[in-house]
């Protein structure tokens, strides 16, 4: 056992290190449609279920924060290449989305 109560052998380790290096890599060059916290925009009223479920998230992380923690950004890396998929499965192109410009460059 490594640490914060991940069962993951010693001899593993640098294959462990290997496939999670290679998954980020190819994450970075891929086309999948991860979300991007760019698109939040504070300006606007938030439904009352999503104040819930940030609320919810907040004791779910405060409870065991590593694992919840990491649990969190597991699903975060999965979540791109569903979405992919379900767009695949259902004859969606993946939209790319394209972040707004607040510059005034003009040219």
């Amino acid at each position: 056992m490594i640490d914060n109560k991940l069962p993951v052998k010693d001899l593993w380790m640098p294959w462990v290190a290997f496939g999670i290096t290679l998954y980020a890599g190819l994450s970075m060059v891929s086309n999948a449609p991860f979300y991007s916290g760019k698109a939040l925009d504070v300006r606007y009223r938030v439904p009352f279920g999503m104040m819930v479920l940030v609320l919810v998230l907040f004791v779910v992380v405060s409870t065991d924060p590593p694992v919840a923690l990491f649990g969190l950004f597991v699903a975060y890396a999965i979540s791109g290449y569903l979405l992919w998929g379900w767009h695949a499965l259902h004859g969606k192109p993946a939209e790319i989305r394209k972040v707004r410009d607040g510059g005034n460059d003009r040219s």
